[in-house]
């Protein structure tokens, strides 16, 4: 597949990556979709037409998990719902830029930026500022430590041990999201819902920021 090979040559394009889940979608392998879909997400979070998608593909998937995400940090982050990683980083970047200027400016003109005004402007500087950067290091936890990914097989195995000959504790399907807890060798063990540990293979997921 020609978007395949695009992707693949490490170009990081939302439309290309939601091009693919569409592609896969139609081919029925829901698995690719999803994945794709959601690594599209990251780069383009606003748009309607790849919410929409997601949202449709999410809902053939077999296996219902809890929310990854709690309320807490949904609401400390809330940009990450609305603004790509790196719009995040050019924001906390600006913001930061703004401030310290600010805060050089507060310096040397004492007397004349210390109105309500400006310490309204200051303030709500430090706190944007604060807010983007807290974001930003969060978002590169998650993307390299506490990594997501996609089940990828229509239906797999998760198992107890480094071997397919371990005893299967559950089965997932094409879709489902799972969090990386560890990697040995060929294998990762996940975390899936209400406790749900195990090992797989590495090949039968696709991690989601790659």
């Amino acid at each position: 597949m020609e978007f395949t090979k695009i992707a693949k040559s490490g170009i990081k394009n939302g439309q290309l990556f939601y091009n693919l889940g569409n592609t896969y979608l139609k081919q029925e392998n829901l698995g690719q979709a999803v994945l794709w879909y959601e690594r599209a997400l990251t780069l383009i979070p606003r748009d309607p037409d790849l919410q929409f998608n997601l949202k449709y593909a999410c809902g053939l998937v077999k296996d219902k998990s809890e929310e990854h995400t709690s309320p807490l940090i949904k609401s400390l982050f809330f940009w990450n719902y609305i603004l790509s990683f790196s719009e995040i980083i050019w924001l906390s970047i600006g913001f930061s830029i703004c401030f310290w200027l600010m805060a050089a400016l507060r310096l040397v003109f004492a007397k004349r930026l210390r109105s309500l005004f400006s310490n309204i402007i200051y303030y709500t500087l430090m706190n944007i500022s604060a807010v983007l950067i807290l974001t930003s290091f969060n978002n590169y936890y998650q993307f390299t430590y506490a990594k997501q990914a996609i089940i990828l097989p229509e239906k797999i195995s998760i198992r107890s041990g480094l071997s397919d000959d371990s005893t299967e504790l559950f089965v997932l399907h094409a879709g489902s999201k799972i969090k990386i807890q560890s990697e040995k060798n060929d294998y990762v063990k996940i975390y899936f819902s209400d406790g749900k540990l195990g090992w797989i293979r590495r090949s039968s997921i696709g991690i989601i920021h790659a």
